[in-house]
């Protein structure tokens, strides 16, 4: 009698166990769809909708900023209106927009924080605490012209941010010398010039005269697809306007009359080092026969500059990625924003400039830098293309003519190139530990 007793004990209690456990799944499902009326498809799942309410969450928690609570699941991605339903579920009460306007509002702070220290701190003259070495044709006109809109880079126009002071004979002058192009900066400013020869000049003792000079400097070296930036420098050469430049590429009308005539001797003067290498070590040997293709016929360069591999030794035999940034050109063109990101971190300075601040130009589909502001931020502004254009402030029109379609090079050149530099590519990501899609 008492074995029955428990038995219709424990049945009832499983009976009842079950009962509740259908009314949670019940309860579950009909919460889904109440709280997440605007998720449809897989979302209306109640698993679904607890998995999108916990990756907003890590991804508010986590992120520096906000383009970054765009959270992506298996199969769909969820929307503005996905996260605000599932951040409030968990408490979190700030949607997008306040949030980016409450990051616009700290940043003005910092600003007006930097410009009250200005006027109380006048600077004097300084060496400069940022040093862009390279690569011409790359981007680093862009760099550095971006960079200038941060209220603490300072940048010596007078010479448009090129010093070209190592590598020649300024250099016997001193830091005084070189201290004189730089404006007057405070503790909290930097100076910064950028030089694209410093990189691939045959001059050896350019990065440890940097150092010397410089100990404290960082370097950024923008590099790029040496193919694309050897046609671009083509177009650069044969649009200056001064006598040796215009004598210099006179003979030559097409960039495939370049290539025909220069390529075959590049091929001469690196087939000489490999017969006499096992390696691409760069020594005073190889760095000969680059002086060669480099210097003394000046329209190789556009050819050998693009031999990275070769360049980048001795950079690294000074310098390592504490000091040393190497930016991929081709990244920065497609994704300006996060690489100016990028290059606040490494340079240490407040991150003031935002991927927010850039925006593509109508016109040519390259990034112009406009400042974020609460008045983009309002739903009911709505923009033409005629104010778009106005607020932009984008690079000199002269840049990304071979980037943008205006300048053409026969597909069979531009192949040619690409084979030629092909294998110096593939050791240039092996010295550096990156590989770059160069096609």
């Amino acid at each position: 009698m008492r074995c029955r007793v428990v038995k219709t004990k424990t049945v009832l209690f499983v009976t009842i166990f079950l009962m509740f456990a259908s009314m949670a799944i019940s309860f579950s499902n009909i919460f889904s769809k109440t709280a997440f009326g605007t998720v449809t498809g897989q979302y209306e799942d109640a698993l679904n909708v607890r998995q999108i309410g916990n990756l907003v969450y890590e991804n508010i928690k986590h992120s520096s900023n906000d383009s970054d609570f765009l959270v992506k699941t298996g199969v769909n991605t969820v929307t503005p209106e996905h996260r605000t339903s599932a951040g409030s579920l968990l408490g979190y009460k700030h949607t997008y927009s306040e949030t980016l306007q409450t990051r616009l509002k700290e940043r003005e702070l910092k600003i007006q924080e930097i410009i009250g220290f200005k006027q109380t701190h006048p600077g004097i003259k300084q060496l400069p605490k940022v040093i862009g070495i390279g690569v011409k044709k790359c981007g680093t006109d862009g760099v550095i012209r971006f960079l200038g809109h941060h209220p603490l880079i300072k940048i010596p126009w007078q010479v448009q941010s090129e010093v070209n002071f190592f590598g020649s004979r300024n250099v016997i002058r001193g830091r005084n010398a070189y201290r004189a192009y730089f404006p007057p900066t405070n503790r909290m400013e930097l100076g910064m010039e950028k030089t694209p020869t410093y990189f691939n000049h045959p001059d050896l003792s350019i990065p440890l005269s940097i150092k010397n000079m410089v100990p404290m400097a960082k370097l950024l070296l923008i590099v790029c697809d040496p193919t694309m930036r050897s046609f671009s420098d083509y177009v650069h050469e044969k649009t200056r306007d001064d006598l040796f430049n215009r004598r210099l590429m006179a003979k030559y009308d097409t960039f495939e009359d370049y290539v025909k005539d220069q390529l075959p001797k590049a091929r001469r003067l690196l087939k000489y080092i490999k017969s006499n290498r096992t390696s691409f070590k760069n020594d005073l040997i190889t760095q000969s026969v680059l002086g060669q293709l480099l210097f003394k016929d000046p329209a190789a360069a556009l050819i050998g500059t693009g031999l990275y591999i070769y360049h980048i030794q001795r950079w690294k035999k000074v310098y390592n990625e504490s000091n040393l940034l190497i930016i991929d050109g081709e990244n920065f063109r497609e994704n300006t924003g996060h690489v100016i990101e990028q290059i606040q971190d490494f340079i240490g300075i407040p991150k003031l400039l935002w991927k927010e601040d850039f925006v593509k130009n109508p016109d040519t589909g390259f990034y112009c830098y406009r400042k974020l502001t609460e008045k983009y931020l309002n739903q009911s502004y709505v923009e033409n293309e005629d104010e778009l254009r106005a607020s932009l402030k984008c690079l000199p029109k002269g840049k990304g003519r071979t980037r943008n379609g205006a300048k053409h090079a026969s597909p069979e050149t531009l192949e040619m190139l690409r084979q030629f530099y092909k294998p110096y590519n593939e050791a240039f990501y092996d010295e550096i530990g990156r590989k770059y899609n160069w096609i």
